[in-house]
């Protein structure tokens, strides 16, 4: 008799595959219980799909998305085998450059649905492993929804970039199904290391992953299968890495190990914080996982809780894992990146089969304890749900004035001066070069920007013709109290002393008001002129003006 977690995922299992212990005073669930659980459960997933599209609306492209977009190429093998940062990304790159070819730039929400689906087909696979381990239908379906709707871990529903966790998760678990068997090994072995294998090539979570079927597999069917499973995947890792891989390394921090397992505690905490919601809580349900993994395999003989215990107890252990390797290369990488939201979404992925495999044994013991656990899953949904609200730092009007901004940049007056090269973006579009913009407008994939408010053509206009330039030497410059109205010709640069940010205003054709601002000590290029601009710098207001010979720039009037 299969499951219903075997209907979903039916390339995953086997009639042989371990019963769900649906069972009420000994004797078997009927059946139909069981497909209406599934049957709410799949009817819910496809709800949530508009719902957690509208959640995350109010995202656009930025950061990391940009290098999958503006610097990768599917036609080159170094494109899709460098690394991103220290992950192999293969999978996502070749995703984000078909839809590239296909939506371009008209709508994020297309390269959002790529990754609510990813995390949706992790919530059916999360689902799948609490069958198999003996949670009842109805307890898994329950159990499930916080991490459908798992605000707490939104990055990786919302930030379409996360297909790349969400793809390594996904092929890991399938990985874990197809070995979670007894018996030699068979087609669903090599089945399982393909999928394995894909993992690798979606992100590095895939390495957490192959050790959590390692261990599954160790513990299910002995030392041998699990050195199939691991040995020849790392050894495909290993050879990525010695190629190529090495360098996504380079830029990681080598972290302390007590600074190391701070960050370890602290991300295992901000993921049971994530699953139980309620402040306090977290600890509370770490005991569960241990009292109640307990009532569930404490009775039973060791042939067969190996089998329901291997994979849900491997994966709580790969929580542990993958912080522990996160941390090294992590620690001080920027404020808070322990209670990062996507470490969050993995660490409360892993731990979730636990935690359902206990709460049913609990809830099997003491009736009594129904109520109360109803009302923490209650609690965790509707506190998931209202995560997805919190405060982010780019967001609302700002995203919106930045959208605008990229968007504008290849269409104003100086788009023609610019050398292509130059990367007008460089806070949330590192990888963008102008001639990248230019080309997508040819194309038609990049649109035109959509209402703008007064000055944000101008402000566009002014940061494409001033960059800054740290390598540029400036000499003999001439050092005037601002603010001053001046005109830059090409190449004609300006700076600040003493730690002062640099402001430059420039009004365009319209009559429209733009300025930016700019790093202290930080030699700024003219690469389009002659621009008409105000400069000064705060607090004190003086600046220095050079032309592009090195001589002083001719002030045409004072404050």
């Amino acid at each position: 008799m299969t499951n219903d977690g075997d209907a979903a995922v039916a390339v995953v299992t086997r009639d042989d595959a371990v019963p769900a212990a649906s069972t009420t005073g000994g004797r078997p669930a009927p059946r139909l219980a069981d497909r209406w659980a599934f049957v709410a459960f799949v009817a819910i997933a496809v709800v949530s799909v508009p719902l957690l599209l509208r959640l995350g609306e109010d995202r656009w492209f930025q950061y990391d998305e940009w290098d999958f977009l503006a610097s990768r190429d599917a036609g080159s093998l170094h494109d899709l085998f460098e690394p991103h940062g220290p992950h192999w990304s293969t999978l996502p790159i070749l995703v984000f450059r078909a839809e590239w070819y296909l939506f371009g730039l008209h709508s994020y929400w297309t390269y959002q649905l790529v990754c609510v689906l990813s995390h949706l087909t992790v919530v059916v696979l999360v689902r799948t492993v609490m069958r198999r381990a003996g949670v009842r239908p109805w307890t898994a379906t329950a159990a499930a929804l916080p991490l459908m709707f798992f605000g707490a871990g939104e990055e990786n529903i919302a930030y379409a970039f996360q297909i790349n966790f969400n793809a390594a998760l996904a092929f890991g678990l399938v990985h874990l199904l197809l070995a979670d068997h007894d018996g030699p090994v068979d087609q669903r072995d090599w089945l399982a290391l393909l999928a394995g294998f894909a993992g690798l090539l979606s992100s590095g979570i895939a390495v957490t992953m192959v050790v959590i079927v390692g261990l599954a597999v160790l513990l299910r069917r002995g030392w041998r299968v699990a050195v199939l499973h691991t040995a020849s995947l790392g050894a495909a890792y290993l050879v990525w890495y010695a190629v190529i891989g090495q360098r996504g390394y380079e830029s990681q921090n080598a972290s302390d190990p007590i600074e190391a397992l701070a960050f370890a505690r602290t991300t295992i905490a901000a993921g049971f914080g994530g699953l139980a919601q309620v402040p306090g809580l977290g600890w509370a349900l770490g005991l569960l996982v241990v009292g109640g993994l307990f009532l569930a395999w404490h009775h039973q003989p060791w042939s067969q809780a190996r089998k329901v215990a291997a994979a849900p107890a491997a994966l709580a252990g790969g929580a542990f894992v993958f912080v522990l390797i996160t941390s090294f290369g992590r620690v001080g990488f920027a404020p808070g990146i322990e209670r990062s939201t996507r470490y969050v979404y993995v660490v409360g992925t892993l731990l979730l089969p636990a935690v359902a495999v206990a709460a049913d044994a609990v809830m099997r013991r003491w009736r009594a304890a129904v109520p109360v656990l109803v009302v923490a899953l209650a609690a965790s949904l509707v506190g998931n749900v209202q995560d997805f609200s919190n405060e982010r730092p780019y967001s609302g009007e700002f995203l919106a004035g930045y959208r605008n901004l990229l968007l504008t940049m290849p269409r104003t007056s100086f788009a023609d001066q610019v050398p292509r090269g130059v990367r007008p973006e460089r806070g949330l579009a590192p990888y963008v070069s102008l001639g990248w913009l230019l080309d997508g407008v040819e194309s038609g994939r990049i649109p035109p920007p959509g209402d703008m408010a007064p000055g944000q053509r101008a402000t566009a206009e002014i940061r494409l013709a001033l960059q800054e330039h740290p390598d540029h030497r400036p000499v003999d410059c001439e050092t005037v109290a601002g603010p001053v109205d001046t005109t830059l010709n090409r190449g004609s640069s300006i700076r600040t002393r003493r730690g002062d940010q640099l402001w430059a205003g420039y009004t365009d054709s319209a009559g429209a008001d733009g300025f930016v601002l700019f790093r202290a000590n930080v030699p700024v290029v003219a690469y389009a002129g002659p621009l008409e601009v105000r400069v000064s710098s705060t607090p004190d207001g003086s600046v220095e003006l050079c032309d592009r010979d090195g001589g002083p720039v001719t002030v045409r009037s004072g404050p």
